[in-house]
């Protein structure tokens, strides 16, 4: 986090850094994660922070169990807003929520979406794939990252714009390094990529 992030960090907060917000599940193509038993989401359902919690039993005043699959601290949540502002300047991702990420499972899944998407957008892309990944793993650490993905739900976004065929954004951090790697692409249709150049047609932000 640069210094002024550092500041409008301190301005903004009014609750604990440190509180949780949900996430929501992901996709489902995505395997379920391996820190999930079956039961454990069977047994309950997800919902948002403020919504009550009531009991399905003869009692209609007795709590019922919900879960949360997975949540992010208001700060993580901070900073991965902080990224997209910063790397899309002409966006503003200020009222983004933090419904609008997910919790990626597993890298595996990940990396095999992320070929499947290239493969058929990009020449030649399975001869450069493996330098890809390393390049990423030498930049972030792959194993030492928890690894979000943002979904646009947004008109106003350069996701959701006229002539976007298919985007994906993926920010991989890592605590230990202080670090966060945004990876992002967008799919434009030909009429829609003539006016834009190499750096606005790929995304790749350390």
């Amino acid at each position: 986090m640069v210094t002024a992030d550092k500041r409008q960090w301190k301005r903004s907060q009014m609750v604990n850094g440190k509180s949780l917000q949900p996430l929501s599940p992901p996709d489902e193509l995505w395997p379920m994660s391996s820190s999930l038993s079956p039961n454990s989401v069977r047994t309950g359902r997800l919902r948002h922070l403020s919504e009550p919690c009531y009991s399905s039993s003869e009692n209609e005043n007795e709590e019922i169990e919900y879960k949360y699959l997975d949540s992010v601290t208001s700060r993580t949540l901070f900073d991965l807003i902080a990224v997209l502002n910063t790397s899309f300047p002409d966006y503003d991702f200020s009222h983004v929520k933090s419904e609008s990420f997910s919790l990626i499972p597993n890298i595996e899944s990940l990396v095999g979406l992320v070929d499947s998407k290239l493969s058929s957008t990009v020449t030649n892309y399975y001869e450069l794939k493996e330098a890809l990944w390393r390049e990423v793993d030498n930049v972030i650490n792959i194993q030492n990252c928890k690894i979000y993905s943002y979904h646009t739900e947004y008109s106003g976004d350069p996701f959701g714009e006229d002539g976007v065929i298919w985007s994906f954004n993926y920010f991989f951090c890592n605590k230990l390094l202080k670090r966060v790697l945004f990876f992002s692409c967008r799919a434009l249709r030909s009429d829609a990529s003539l006016n834009l150049s190499a750096e606005q047609l790929w995304g790749f932000e350390a």
